[in-house]
């Protein structure tokens, strides 16, 4: 599992620069699959930089991204940061098969 958690170490900017956003209307059919109109938690496993985790922003109340690799959660973070208004996500080292 470690080769495939440390992939991206050393590419998580250019990861960002280049992943494509998902369209916005994903969001919606989130929301209504959830039938929630703002979530109070969102889980984001194998959050990377962060893309899915900047979506749910302005949609949840929380957002925690997990991620194994550094280098990932750590341009996810400068990500965040640069982002007017955001507060409320955390990032955190896990893998999906180990969370509690």
């Amino acid at each position: 599992m470690s080769q495939t958690i440390n992939i991206w170490s050393g590419g998580a900017e250019s990861y960002d620069a280049y992943r494509p956003q998902s369209p916005p209307i994903i969001m919606d059919i989130l929301i209504q699959q959830a039938q929630v109109q703002r979530p109070l938690l969102v889980v984001d496993l194998g959050s990377g930089t962060g893309l899915s985790t900047l979506m749910w922003a302005e949609r949840a109340e929380s957002i925690n991204g997990i991620e194994p690799n550094a280098d990932m959660r750590r341009q996810a973070t400068i990500r965040a940061a640069q982002q007017p208004n955001v507060k409320n996500i955390t990032y955190q080292d896990g893998v999906s098969t180990q969370t509690h």
